[in-house]
């Protein structure tokens, strides 16, 4: 429920559409850590049992049960097939195991079909050098209060998986997001984590990680919110823009929640996904279109295929930027200081 004090009016507005954010996730059940060859079949199969339909190979000596529908997080468990000893498992694999969901291990290739992406496994300081399918080894340095063990695997602590992570994503775009993402999962704070980078900025592509963290921002609902805003604020003339926003009229009234906005022009940007064409939606937006107008906000909405697209979504807010009237405070129609005792109810 909301709460309004006594004179406040009802809201005017309606709650935020929202596609589901869940920052944070279990690994689903049935994960199978690899076993070696047990000549007793105890705590691993035999030697004939691995050579047979029933057990997969996922290393030298590394095997697990076969299983047609394993998971997908199954690949980071199979990686341990390939671990050295003392080292573990680091990068986006890594911050999934300790539970933050937006780490899929997927990437948009440049046909913009999804690819899986390695899993990082750090070997720690030693000499030579291995190779295996589906994952790829650092030999940086790896204190042992660096690691720590999750669901039974060696992975690094969450401020040594993200900043390996960040020194992995060519995409600065790419990079923003696993930091937000991994805020959001709560994972990782903001402050520890810059004061992690800078300690260790003589590392190999660290400086390109400080500078991702010094354009993060706690507050993003979606790695997509995330890609819009670094877009606007990056290739546009608009200031930094503010996060879920709530807005509310001059008597008190919530009037909307926008993704993004201008303070200065009182400019809502909005990111709607695919399911934008569909006629609900297209009703929402014409409503949330006529409240803006009403209270003198601009208002313009991005729609999933348009991110594809950064030099449309490029004019299509630095055209709305440029149609928004930038009004003194005292003749605002809007503001986004909460009423006292107000609380959202979704």
């Amino acid at each position: 429920m909301h709460v309004w004090r006594a004179a406040a009016r009802q809201p005017v507005g309606t709650a935020p559409f929202r596609m589901p954010f869940t920052p944070r996730l279990a690994l689903p059940p049935g994960l199978q850590v690899p076993r070696r060859i047990d000549s007793s079949g105890r705590s691993g199969p035999t030697t004939a049992q691995a050579r047979g339909p029933h057990w997969h190979r996922v290393g030298k000596n590394s095997y697990r049960p076969t299983a047609e529908d394993a998971p997908a997080e199954q690949r980071i468990f199979d990686a341990v097939g390939q671990l050295p000893g003392g080292g573990a498992i680091t990068g986006w694999a890594s911050l999934r195991v300790h539970g933050a969901a937006y780490f899929d291990g997927r990437s948009v290739g440049r046909d913009g079909t999804r690819v899986s992406r390695p899993v990082l496994l750090v070997a720690g300081r030693r000499s030579g050098h291995r190779s295996a399918d589906g994952v790829l080894f650092s030999y940086e340095p790896l204190p042992e209060d660096e690691v720590v063990l999750v669901h039974g695997l060696r992975v690094t602590t969450p401020l040594r998986a993200l900043f390996d992570e960040l020194r992995a994503r060519p995409d600065p775009r790419a990079a923003l997001v696993a930091v937000e993402m991994a805020m959001a999962a709560r994972v990782v704070r903001l402050e520890q984590m810059k004061a992690y980078a800078e300690e260790h900025r003589q590392w190999r592509r660290s400086l390109a990680a400080i500078a991702v963290l010094e354009r993060a921002r706690f507050g993003a609902r979606s790695p997509k919110e995330v890609e819009l805003r670094d877009l606007c604020e990056r290739s546009t003339d608009l200031p930094a823009l503010g996060i879920n926003m709530q807005l509310f009229d001059l008597r008190e009234n919530f009037l909307l929640e926008a993704d993004l906005f201008g303070a200065e022009r009182g400019l809502v940007i909005e990111y709607d996904g695919a399911e934008h064409g569909a006629s609900g939606r297209r009703a929402r937006d014409a409503e949330r279109a006529e409240l803006c107008a009403r209270h003198g906000l601009g208002h313009t909405t991005i729609v999933g295929p348009d991110l594809a697209r950064p030099a449309l979504v490029v004019d299509r807010v630095q055209a709305a930027w440029a149609r928004a009237v930038a009004l003194p405070p005292e003749q605002r129609l809007w503001t986004t200081e909460w009423p006292p005792g107000w609380v959202p109810w979704w």
